[in-house]
């Protein structure tokens, strides 16, 4: 196995030792409809003006709308 391939698999590469790189995993956030159990909350695009702010969602199933403080889905990532 090549060092290459060695530092992939451990997930840290050094190809330039000023700037090591790190696998990282990405993965993305849902919110299921409280109401149904089966839907996913999507975003309508209304935000309100609130502190902090509220972020309008809708059941793309049974159409329960309810406000979160964030936008999902969201994007996360891990190491």
């Amino acid at each position: 196995m090549s060092e290459i391939e060695e530092q992939v698999i451990t997930g840290v590469t050094t190809l330039d030792s000023m700037f090591p790189m790190q696998l990282l995993h990405t993965m993305a956030v849902l919110i299921r409809c409280d109401d149904c159990g089966i839907g996913e909350m999507t975003p309508t695009g209304i935000m309100f003006m609130t502190h902090p702010p509220q972020y309008q969602h809708k059941c793309d199933k049974c159409g329960t709308e309810r406000t979160f403080d964030e936008r999902y889905p969201k994007v996360i990532t891990r190491t």
